[in-house]
């Protein structure tokens, strides 16, 4: 399971993989490399971290390119979204069902189905 680190839950990286979606100072930056199973990062950041850093952690540090905010809802939800939404029910009942917003329901459902485009888009070239 991937935590996304935001500057305050160090304890909780102990042996996760740790999303980092901005930079942060160097001693933090080792602090979670050396807790952390591993670390990714979006381009932009991996390039403001110093190069002694990246070449003593290069195993730990993986460069993802996610566009978008990431994920605030735990997969388990997700999951339950796109099942109620297969088995034939409203975003209003789903909504309903699950306890979120109808527009964070369409959201996540939107989503699901770009994602879904996109991966016969790679699969087809």
């Amino acid at each position: 399971m991937k935590v996304v680190f935001r500057g305050d839950n160090r304890e909780e990286i102990e042996g996760e993989e740790v999303f980092l979606p901005r930079p942060v100072r160097r001693e933090v930056l080792e602090e979670l490399l050396r807790r952390a199973k591993r670390v990714y990062m979006p381009p932009s950041t991996y390039q403001r971290i110093s190069k002694k850093v990246r070449e003593r952690y290069v195993e730990k540090i993986s460069v993802m390119s996610l566009r978008g905010r990431y994920g605030r809802h735990d997969p388990e939800t997700i999951a339950t979204v796109a099942a109620l939404r297969k088995s034939g029910l409203s975003i209003r009942k789903i909504a309903e069902e699950v306890g979120l917003p109808k527009s964070t329901v369409h959201y996540i459902l939107t989503r699901l189905r770009k994602l879904a485009i996109d991966e016969e888009k790679i699969l087809l070239e």
